[in-house]
Parts: structure tokens; C-alpha cells; sequence
């Protein structure tokens, strides 16, 4: 008889802001265990040159927007509202290891054009 160890492994999240503004602050998810962020896929619906610059944080407690630790330091632009686009690994300026007991966010720094909505999904390795 052998000895095995189960690991689990979130495969993705996904979140959604519906008419983001600048300053948009969305909780996202609360880890029970260490999870990597190995990418980020960001969607946006909308007209008129949609754009939005976004972070994603994480820490022990949601304060602010600005509170926590950044996956993206200084954040990420998405202007695709076709397939969406990916950002990861060379685009993780930040810490992607989330150690257990954190809580994950999303915030937008900047939205221009009519976003209608914003999603971002997370996958982790």
C-alpha cells in the first residue's frame, strides 16, 4: 500500500464589474490555501474605444483600493472587447503567490469609452 497526497488546485476565477467607473474596487475571492496566479484574461463589452487599466491586489484584509499587494504593480490595459486579453508571467511585475488567508481584488485605475462591462478571470498553476 502506498501513501498518497491529494492536492487541490483552483483552476480559475472569474469576476465581473458591470459599468466600471475609474476607482472601480470589486472583492473577488477569499483563499483557503496557496495559490499562484499563472494568468489573468481580461474582457471588456462596450463602445466607442473601450478601455480600462486595471490591478488585481490581494491581502489579509480588504482596506482599499489601494491596500494590499499587486500581482500587476501599476496595473494593466485592456482595450480589446473582441477575444480579450491575456496578461502573465513577463506582465507580473507584482507577487502572483497568494499565500492562504488572503483575500483577492480587483481595481481599475483608469476606464475610458462606454464599458458596459469589465471581467477578469484568474487561473492558477
Amino acid at each position: 500500500m502506498s501513501n498518497s497526497i491529494q492536492v487541490y488546485v483552483e483552476p480559475e476565477r472569474t469576476g465581473a464589474l458591470v459599468s466600471p467607473v475609474t476607482g472601480s474596487f470589486k472583492p473577488f475571492h477569499y483563499t483557503t490555501r496557496l495559490l499562484e496566479v499563472s494568468n489573468i484574461h481580461a474582457t471588456i463589452e462596450g463602445d466607442t474605444s473601450p478601455s480600462v487599466t486595471f490591478t488585481v491586489r490581494w491581502g489579509s484584509s480588504i482596506i482599499s483600493a489601494s491596500g494590499g499587494t499587486e500581482i500587476m504593480a501599476g496595473g494593466e490595459t485592456t482595450t480589446n472587447n473582441t477575444t480579450g486579453e491575456d496578461f502573465n508571467g513577463g506582465d507580473f511585475d507584482g507577487d502572483p503567490t497568494i499565500p492562504a488567508g488572503n483575500h483577492i481584488w480587483i481595481v481599475t485605475s483608469t476606464v475610458s469609452g462606454t464599458v458596459r462591462q469589465f471581467n477578469v478571470t484568474l487561473t492558477f498553476a
